[in-house]
């Protein structure tokens, strides 16, 4: 489920301009073939299929990489009992980071710092480091990256957070986890 969520969300990444760009060769062929021969009209539709083309590479090179990172995830499958945020997933232990299309896989107990910044449109990004690079972590809102340090608080309490209070007790039903009761 989670490997079909990031390939959706590269899918909805470039629909639009595929989508367009197709409806624009069908309507350059149609005018071609209706007795407007104009080599000006060619060369549109063949510029047209080129950035289809380049459109579509790019699709497919994202895919792969999407494809790739997530082979590189332990238990892909204990993600969907944990909690989410955005396009980050949550477990007791590790977290499952996304910004873009980047995603990688963190141990919570290695983390040493996250900062939260705001980008533009009321976007936010809460950076992530640990001892060897930082990891970016899309956000929603504010209030995403408080539960996000709530959680991290909880997790690893030697971590610094700057520019963001934890709120909430950090569960991951907090970050929107289904907790499942098992009978004994």
């Amino acid at each position: 489920m989670i490997r079909k969520f990031y390939q959706s969300v590269n899918t909805i990444k470039y629909s639009i301009p595929m989508t367009v760009l197709a409806f624009i060769i069908f309507a350059e062929a149609y005018l071609t073939t209706m007795g407007k021969d104009i080599s000006a009209l060619r060369i549109a539709l063949i510029v047209t299929a080129a950035a289809l083309a380049v459109v579509m590479v790019f699709y497919y090179r994202s895919k792969f990489q999407v494809r790739r990172q997530l082979k590189k995830v332990e238990d892909l499958k204990a993600y969907e009992a944990g909690g989410m945020i955005d396009r980050s997933y949550f477990l007791e232990d590790r977290m499952l980071v996304c910004a873009g299309l980047h995603i990688e896989e963190v141990r919570t107990k290695d983390l040493v710092e996250a900062v939260l910044e705001e980008k533009a449109h009321g976007r936010f990004v809460l950076h992530l480091k640990d001892h060897t690079h930082t990891i970016d972590m899309s956000l929603l809102d504010r209030e995403e990256g408080e539960r996000t340090a709530g959680y991290l608080k909880r997790v690893n309490p030697a971590i610094v957070l700057t520019d963001v209070e934890p709120k909430g007790k950090g569960t991951l039903k907090e970050l929107g986890a289904v907790v499942r009761y098992e009978k004994k």
